[in-house]
């Protein structure tokens, strides 16, 4: 059975599409779009403008920052089309090295790991878009690893309802991949945390009343 995230392939795909260049101010700051003429994803978020790095949709009732738990889904990677593709056993390690970057860069936020999906957890599914890898040797360390874009996505741990999706593109450079990986998250971090709107007045909904719902969480 599909998991969410392979559920959101063409969503993924759009963003990372969108997100090789940087799109322009609309001069107005970070505002989600509403109304009939809503620019929407596949799955129904909303487009923010003015996002300078990167690409970000969302639902305009996401209350950011009332999720304090997490959960981390499978990472999704796909490459360019002719480009080189790692081994197996090679893109296992390189996903390990990925995730282990993106949990230290989560919890550096005060967010807590666990186990389980569940009312108040969010499920942060992480994808690899359009990788290049300059050198089969890449794990071996290198400068000018490649370039990647990628998507962060979150969803309601007791739902699986998509809350948040963000894309952005970097080359990758260092003395080695879990180095590169590690400036790239941080950045990519600090770029995600710039991009998030200002909530709608009267409008976000907390995690504890979205748990409400009695939509159960689809099977993996």
């Amino acid at each position: 059975m599909r998991t969410p995230l392979r559920r959101s392939v063409l969503a993924l795909a759009c963003i990372a599409a969108a997100a090789v260049l940087p799109l322009a101010s609309c001069g107005g700051g970070h505002r989600i779009q509403t109304g009939p003429d809503a620019e929407r994803s596949p799955d129904g978020l909303h487009k923010v403008d003015g996002v300078h790095a990167g690409t970000l949709y969302m639902q305009p009732d996401y209350a950011v920052g009332s999720y304090h738990e997490f959960v981390l889904g499978k990472t999704l990677v796909t490459y360019q089309e002719d480009a080189k593709v790692l081994s197996d056993e090679d893109q296992a390690a390189l996903v390990e090295i990925f995730e282990q970057v993106a949990t230290e860069v989560i919890e550096a936020t005060g967010r807590k790991r666990v186990a389980q999906p569940g009312p108040c957890v969010a499920v942060i599914n992480l994808a690899l878009v359009d990788m290049e890898i300059s050198e089969k040797q890449a794990l071996g360390g290198s400068a000018g690893i490649g370039a990647v874009t990628l998507v962060l996505e979150i969803r309601d741990g007791h739902t699986q309802q998509p809350l948040l999706r963000y894309g952005s593109r970097a080359r990758l450079s260092g003395a080695s991949l879990s180095a590169a990986f590690k400036r790239f998250a941080n950045r990519f971090e600090g770029d995600f945390q710039r991009s998030l709107p200002d909530p709608i007045p009267g409008t976000t909904v907390p995690c504890e009343d979205r748990s409400r719902a009695t939509v159960p969480i689809r099977s993996e």
